[in-house]
């Protein structure tokens, strides 16, 4: 079994990014994590974030406010973070909290500073196949995963389990600028194992974030020979698990374990993910 890992990517990255900054004639990139509300998975995510930035030669700044703090009122400050000129990229927490329309904020945040690709402007971007534009960051880890091993996705057939903003919809764009052959998977996809068996970017199955326990079996996934890859000669295509909990991690590869264990395995999770 070959597992993927997202920190190789991330070492690469990481060393491109520091030899950029170093560049800047000292400039120092500072993004603005701005939160609302005290939530623990918030808390936790945004320790690791600044600590993440920091290792990487830039600064982070904290933005935090109340859970109570009416929507007019967090519109302004955001504004603020906004229009500073300090401030090179925003990373906006969300969910918001239910009172406060996440669309407004979405489209308000500078596509520019737009750290999360939840812009309409970058997604409209990133499905028009544009250079420029910021596609949301578990996507565009699966790709420079792939590219850190030299999977070659040109002329492969790639199937994306999820259909969400955040993960399968952009990864399914990314994979055609590659000029990957796409098809995109959901909960009322007819037939899911016999479209599954088809996907052979050096056989890639994507699973997005959102709940799919139970919708990938073993026997779904198809064995295969290829020669020229990079890969050994039989393997059930390439796992590659996107935001997905450790739990569900610990049920899919049971499953695929099941048929004699011979899968090609790609992880985006903790340990050793792309963050």
């Amino acid at each position: 079994m070959l597992v993927l890992k997202g920190s190789e990517a991330a070492a690469r990255i990481k060393k491109e990014v520091q030899e950029m900054v170093e560049g800047l004639g000292g400039h120092v990139p500072t993004a603005a994590i701005v939160r609302v509300g005290e939530r623990p998975d918030d808390l936790s995510y945004e320790r690791n974030v600044m600590k993440k930035i920091a290792s990487f030669g830039m600064e982070a700044r904290s933005f935090a406010f109340p859970e109570s703090i009416s929507e007019g009122e967090f519109q302004a400050e955001f504004q603020k973070i906004n229009d500073d000129p300090s401030i090179d990229g925003i990373l906006l927490f969300c969910p918001l909290p239910r009172h406060m329309n996440g669309r407004t904020f979405e489209e308000l945040i500078r596509p520019e500073k737009d750290l999360d690709g939840i812009s309409p402007v970058n997604r409209a971007r990133i499905f028009a196949g544009e250079k420029d534009g910021f596609a949301p960051c578990t996507a565009e880890a699966v790709i420079e995963i792939l590219k850190t091993y030299q999977i070659p996705m040109e002329g492969k057939r790639a199937v994306v389990v999820g259909r969400s903003m955040v993960v399968g919809r952009p990864l399914s764009m990314l994979f055609l600028k590659e000029n990957a052959t796409v098809t995109v998977c959901h909960t009322k996809t007819a037939d899911l194992k016999a479209v599954c068996r088809e996907g052979r970017i050096a056989g890639v199955n994507i699973l997005d974030s959102y709940p799919v326990s139970g919708m990938i079996k073993n026997y779904m996934l198809r064995l295969f020979r290829e020669p020229e890859s990079r890969l050994p000669p039989f393997q059930i295509g390439m796992l590659v698990k996107a935001g997905l909990t450790e739990e569900f991690i610990e049920r899919l590869e049971a499953a695929v374990h099941g048929d004699q264990g011979r899968a090609a395995e790609s992880e985006n999770s903790v340990p050793g993910n792309g963050n």
